[in-house]
């Protein structure tokens, strides 16, 4: 045995060599790089909550792909394989207070009753997503209902609950019998054909399942079958409805008279006439319970499509913001409400392009004196399209609040005083004020430039005024954390428990934080008490990783076959020896472009199956290129983006001595896999390819229905494959009938007869980029006799989820690198 660099370091640290040899040894016998099992065994926590005491936080500890759980959820982020622990802030072991591993559950979404006795959750406990409440006082979880609620992963505030007092709770159940679409994801197609392929094979019954089109009638989603709105008593377990319908995204207003909540009342139906926007595929509107006036539920009738989480309070409840889909560009407005003791009252809405993401808030926000301020772009620039903060008053008069300042910020949070707001930009903070004077810097005593506000975040930004803002400052080797108090500015830093350990949950009140941290030294949870007090640490996990060794990262920079200055990312393989040349897998994702100085990535506690750390580990470089593509919202030709960033990265790789010119692959997954299709039509540089999950034929991707979804009568509705084509990734501006050509020339089926470098693709019969994709792209090989291996997982979809079949795969991938490579 050997060894390695820096074991003479850790025995003079010890202090005792006699110690220290033994020590060394059982390291790095134990350390070796990462195996395809290591993704599987990692847990994760996730999101935090802290009591309204401040002395207990619930935390949502994620465990392994290797516990007891159905391996087919790869939609649910890992929520059906949690649990919710509550640990003390002060001291004591946290307490695991659901269990669900036992029977296969998960339990996620904490949210504490007002008096922090109770405790809501959703939890996927006997097969479906149901509401439980767990009570502190008998340490004892119970159903709300056998109803289940809504559930998306990734968008959790649509269906969270919300406590109207500590012992009543406000929610939105589904229909009678449903499950929510973001459990159901990968296992309806397989629940429908289990059940209804016998029936065909007896001959007795007809197993038809009829989609029409041209007869959509306005009004017909009613006659679908509805939910309701309840109020759950926790006392006597008694419920009371409210109102029938599809709600979500309920937001009880500042001072808690009313709540604002969104009501399904249609799907979304493309107009014939008008280019598909990149969009959801629901149709909503507003309304608000009167909590005051026995549940009266008010509505308004003329906005029928809001975008979920965009509806945001004004801070004295007397007005609504929401963005608004509309048909004609462009394709987001914002609204703004008057609550009325009867109605919602639209008053004028300001013509802006919005800037934000469809589920990120973080765009709008109210002044104490009723200006809506929004991070927009005008419909028609006059001078540039740079983005800006602008104020829009009642009376629809608007202007631009940062204008000056050479960027805008990305957040803006509500000073305690209301007529102001913090932001950070230009890596200093700044205090704007809307009716005010031009932006004003806050000096902060650090030298490092700050990058974001971290507190509040966009959701708990709404809900008040702040004294305090916790902003992030960065610089070489820095990161640091600094409370700020707005007025004064007198800042302070917070006593962080690591470098990199990221704040998750605040309470300004009783100034308790809680941090969370996943390095190759494992996954840790903190909690402080109060400013003064260093963090405790709660919980922690995967401290396995310790004994894996990790390749070096480098970047460097390089310019692309139009001159364009980029990045790219260099994984080096496990004991790099600089004085070799290496094969090198070139991961690809076009729309991919990297910073000059991030190295937060490629982590060994990225539980991801396709962690490029196993490929280091087998030997070989990653390199991962930037791959640049033209702006968004404008129809372009993604096909021939491709290799400008690629090649060059690889030729420049070889220059630096690293890649054997002679021994480079190209990998990637999902529109990498598209890349990768498109970049062997284009170059024979590569000596072998895997695609995995990758589009290949436009023409026939538009139009075929989601594999997940083809079973159901409303498969139609799902229109994912529309929207990417049309205005997603690939951006071709409309349908293909409108324009062939673009369709065929962006599709990497048409050159298929150039490509001469051996292909694997890997591919689930339940993708949602149908595995028809691969089928073509593999019979137009095989009609040339072209090398190629078509690897197909029955049951799985877009991600690999069951670990045998991730173990397969990886043993299937080597193999072909290593032949093809050798």
């Amino acid at each position: 045995m050997k060894l390695k660099v820096g074991s003479i370091g850790v025995s003079r640290s010890l202090g005792i060599g006699i110690l220290a040899i033994p020590f060394v040894c059982v390291v790095f016998a134990s350390s070796r790089g990462m195996a395809p099992d290591d993704p599987l065994r990692l847990e994760q926590f996730g999101e935090a909550a802290i009591d309204p005491s401040g002395t207990s936080v619930a935390y949502v500890r994620i465990r392994s792909k290797t516990s007891r759980t159905m391996h087919m959820r790869n939609d649910m982020a890992g929520d059906d394989r949690s649990d919710i622990w509550i640990g003390s802030v002060e001291g004591g072991s946290p307490r695991n207070i659901t269990a669900g591993e036992k029977d296969g559950a998960g339990y996620w979404a904490p949210v504490w009753s007002p008096d922090g006795q109770s405790l809501a959750m959703m939890s996927t406990k006997d097969g479906n997503v149901r509401l439980w409440i767990w009570n502190g006082l008998s340490d004892r979880l119970q159903l709300t209902t056998e109803r289940a609620v809504g559930y998306r992963a990734g968008q959790r505030g649509l269906s969270k609950p919300v406590w109207l007092s500590s012992t009543k709770l406000l929610y939105a159940r589904l229909p009678e019998g449903e499950r929510p679409v973001g459990y159901t994801y990968q296992v309806q197609s397989p629940e429908v054909a289990i059940s209804q392929w016998p029936r065909a094979w007896r001959g007795v019954e007809p197993t038809a399942s009829v989609i029409t089109s041209g007869d959509y009638k306005a009004g017909s989603y009613e006659k679908r079958a509805q939910g309701d709105l309840v109020v759950f008593d926790t006392i006597d377990r008694s419920e009371q409805t409210i109102a029938r319908g599809n709600f979500g995204d309920l937001q009880l207003s500042p001072g808690g008279r009313f709540v604002s909540l969104l009501k399904q009342i249609d799907v979304f139906h493309p107009d014939p006439q008008r280019r598909l926007q990149n969009r959801i595929l629901q149709q909503y509107e507003i309304r608000v319970l009167s909590l005051t006036d026995n549940f009266k539920l008010i509505g308004a009738t003329d906005f029928k499509d809001v975008v979920p989480s965009s509806v945001r309070w004004s801070p004295d409840a007397k007005y609504i913001a929401a963005i608004g889909w509309t048909p004609n560009s462009p394709p987001w407005h914002v609204y703004r409400y008057e609550v009325a003791a009867d109605a919602l009252k639209r008053l004028p809405g300001p013509e802006f392009l919005l800037k934000i993401a469809v589920f990120n808030p973080t765009g709008i926000v109210w002044s104490l004196q009723g200006d809506l301020l929004i991070r927009a772009q005008p419909v028609e620039p006059s001078t540039s399209a740079r983005v800006d903060w602008w104020a829009q008053s009642s009376d629809g008069a608007s202007r631009n609040l940062t204008s000056s300042m050479r960027e805008a910020p990305a957040q803006l949070v509500r000073e305690t005083g209301g007529n102001s707001f913090a932001g950070v930009a230009d890596g200093r903070l700044w205090r704007i004020a809307p009716r005010g004077g031009p932006p004003q810097a806050v000096a902060l005593p650090t030298a490092q430039p700050l990058a974001s506000i971290v507190w509040p975040d966009a959701e708990s930004a709404e809900a008040g005024r702040f004294e305090k803002v916790i902003v992030n400052a960065r610089g070489a080797g820095q990161n640091e954390l600094w409370a700020v108090t707005s007025g004064s500015g007198q800042a302070r830093q917070l006593d962080k428990p690591a470098l990199e350990a990221k704040l998750v949950a605040f309470d300004p009140v009783r100034a308790v934080s809680v941090y969370t941290l996943g390095n190759r030294d494992g996954t840790f949870l903190w909690a402080s008490k109060s400013e003064a007090q260093g963090p405790r640490l709660l919980a922690n996990a995967n401290q396995w990783l310790k004994g894996l060794a990790e390749g070096e990262k480098r970047l460097f920079q390089y310019r692309s076959l139009d001159g364009e200055e980029l990045t790219a990312r260099l994984l080096l393989p496990v004991g790099y020896d600089p004085a070799k040349r290496y094969p090198v897998v070139t991961m690809v994702y076009a729309g991919s472009v990297f910073g000059k100085a991030d190295m937060g990535w490629s982590a060994l506690n990225d539980s991801s199956p396709y962690n490029a750390n196993i490929l280091a580990a087998h030997g070989y470089v990653v390199l991962f290129p930037s791959m640049p593509l033209g702006p968004d919202g404008v129809p372009g030709d993604n096909y021939f983006e491709l290799s400008k960033g690629v090649l060059p990265a690889v030729n420049k790789a070889i220059e630096l001595g690293i890649a054997d010119p002679a021994r480079i692959a190209v990998m990637g997954a999902s529109y990498g896999g598209y890349s990768t299709y498109g970049l062997i039509t284009q170059t024979n540089r590569f000596k072998a390819a895997i695609s995995l999950a990758g589009p290949s034929d436009l023409v026939s991707l538009y139009g075929v229905f989601d594999p997940q979804f083809r079973y159901l009568d409303s498969a139609r509705e799902w229109m994912a494959h529309m929207l990417l084509t049309e205005a997603g990734q690939d951006d071709l501006g409309g349908p293909p009938w409108k324009d062939w050509a673009r369709y065929l020339r962006n599709s990497p089926l048409s050159y298929v007869d150039r490509i001469d470098t051996p292909v694997m693709i890997i591919q689930g019969d339940l993708d949602f980029v149908p595995i028809e994709q691969g089928e073509e792209m593999f019979t137009a090989l095989y009609r040339q006799n072209k090398p190629a291996s078509f690897v197909r997982y029955w049951g799985e979809g877009h991600v690999l989820e069951s670990p045998a079949n991730i173990r397969d795969m990886w043993a299937r991938v080597f193999a072909w690198l290593d032949r093809w490579l050798a």
